[in-house]
């Protein structure tokens, strides 16, 4: 399920092939490393002060089951949920699928 993200996210960029994603609806891609989830944490918050730039989507590909699976922004994927936040921002690769 995809959501309509016509309001500019705190945190990501909009791009032309971005969509938002539920996070329950994601899969990282393997266990997060605390650094650089630490990391991610930050520059979200500076994001969202203005005072950062905001992140690219994360890249994901959709998985047999619906779901989709992390490519690239699994440190960001975890801090959104340290974040409370419901959604991602998201590029889905259409090339790839597991």
């Amino acid at each position: 399920m995809t959501i309509d993200i016509s309001a500019d996210s705190p945190y990501f960029v909009n791009t032309p092939d971005s969509v938002a994603v539920p996070l329950a609806d994601i899969v990282a891609r393997e266990t997060p490393d605390p650094e650089r989830v630490k990391r991610a944490h930050q520059l979200m918050l500076d994001a969202k002060a203005g005072k950062g730039e905001k992140r690219k989507p994360i890249e994901v590909m959709k998985m047999e089951n619906g779901r989709y699976g992390v490519i690239d922004g699994n440190s960001t994927l975890q801090a959104l949920k340290e974040l409370n936040e419901t959604t991602a921002v998201v590029k889905i690769n259409n090339r790839l699928t597991f």
